[in-house]
C-alpha cells in the first residue's frame, strides 16, 4: 500500500516526491564541523566584519576572450537583458579595467588563466569586492528583482540562487591540480577533499548552482572564496614560473576555481535562500 501511495505522489507530484525522499535520506540534515576536514580550507581561519551591506541590484556576465560572442551567446545576453528588470553589465577585456578595486588588482598570474578559469576568477573578485548578481551567459525567463529583494531583506542572507541540480552540477573531485610533491601533507589535503565531496553529493539539496546567483559584498562567504581562490593563484604563478629561467612556456593543467564554491555554500547553508526562478536556460546557449 505504502509503495503504491509514493508511486503516485511520484508521477503527479515528483517534486513532493523528492522532497519526501531527501528528508528520509537525512540530505537536509547538515552541520559543519572543521574535525571532518582536517587539512581543509573550510578551516581557515578568516575572520570578517559583516556589515550586512546589501546586494547592488546589477548583474555581470563575462566574456573574457577577444573572440566575438556566438549568435546564441547574444542571444542569452539579449534575452537576460529583456527579462532580469535590472542593469546587465557584460565584463570584457576592454571595460574590465573600470571595475578593478583600488588597492585590490587582479593576480599577477590572471593572464596564464584559460578563457574559462578567468571566468571562474572573475564572478570570484566581482563577488566579493563588488556584490551583485554573477549570471552565464544563457537565456533567462525571469525577472530577478524578486530575488534581489529577497535576498536584501534579510539580513542574515548572503546569497542567493537556484538550487543546485542533483546530477552533474559538483566539480570532479580530482584534488587541485598540482603533483601531490608539490604540497605537505598532499594526501591529508586530498583525503578532506574526498570527504567534502561525498558530502557535496548527500546534501545537495542544501546547495545553490554556480551559473546564477546574488551576492551581498564582503560577507564570509565572499571572503573565505576569495582568499582561497588567491591561494591558488599563487599556486598557480609559483608552479608556472618554478625553474622557468629560459622563458619556456609550460602548459596550465584546468583547475577547478569553482571547486571552492560548492563547500563554502554547504559550510554557510543556513545563510543562503534557494530560489528556483534564477535557473537559467541550460539548452542551445554555445
Amino acid at each position: 500500500m505504502l509503495n503504491k501511495i509514493a508511486l503516485r505522489i511520484r508521477k503527479t507530484c515528483p517534486e513532493t516526491y523528492q522532497f519526501l525522499l531527501n528528508t528520509k535520506q537525512g540530505r537536509y540534515n547538515y552541520t559543519f564541523n572543521k574535525d571532518k576536514y582536517p587539512h581543509s580550507f573550510l578551516n581557515l581561519d578568516n575572520p570578517v566584519t559583516y556589515t550586512g551591506e546589501p546586494a547592488p541590484e546589477v548583474i555581470y556576465c563575462f566574456w573574457t576572450g577577444d573572440n566575438p560572442l556566438t549568435e546564441n551567446r547574444k542571444k542569452g545576453i539579449q534575452a537576460l537583458e529583456k527579462n532580469a528588470g535590472v542593469p546587465v553589465k557584460l565584463i570584457t577585456p576592454e571595460n574590465l579595467p573600470q571595475y578593478i578595486k583600488p588597492g585590490f588588482p587582479l593576480h599577477k598570474g590572471y593572464e596564464l588563466l584559460s578563457l574559462t578559469m578567468r571566468s571562474d576568477y572573475l564572478r570570484c573578485y566581482f563577488m566579493h569586492h563588488h556584490g551583485g548578481g554573477y549570471a552565464d551567459i544563457k537565456p533567462f525567463s525571469h525577472s530577478w528583482k524578486p530575488a534581489f529583494q529577497k535576498l536584501n531583506d534579510k539580513n542574515d542572507r548572503y546569497i542567493i540562487g537556484y538550487p543546485e541540480l542533483l546530477y552533474g552540477g559538483l566539480a570532479p573531485v580530482a584534488h587541485r591540480f598540482l603533483d601531490g610533491k608539490n604540497y605537505n601533507n598532499y594526501e591529508l589535503m586530498a583525503l578532506a577533499e574526498r570527504k567534502i565531496h561525498n558530502d557535496l553529493a548527500k546534501h545537495t539539496p542544501l546547495l545553490i548552482g554556480n551559473c546564477a546567483f546574488i551576492c551581498k559584498p564582503y560577507t564570509p562567504i565572499t571572503t573565505e572564496w576569495y582568499n582561497e581562490v588567491n591561494k591558488r593563484m599563487d599556486e598557480l604563478y609559483e608552479y608556472y614560473n618554478k625553474d622557468n629561467s629560459e622563458g619556456m612556456v609550460k602548459p596550465i593543467p584546468y583547475f577547478y576555481l569553482v571547486q571552492i564554491f560548492h563547500p563554502l555554500i554547504l559550510k554557510y547553508h543556513k545563510h543562503i535562500i534557494q530560489y528556483k526562478k534564477l535557473l537559467p536556460v541550460l539548452k542551445n546557449y554555445r
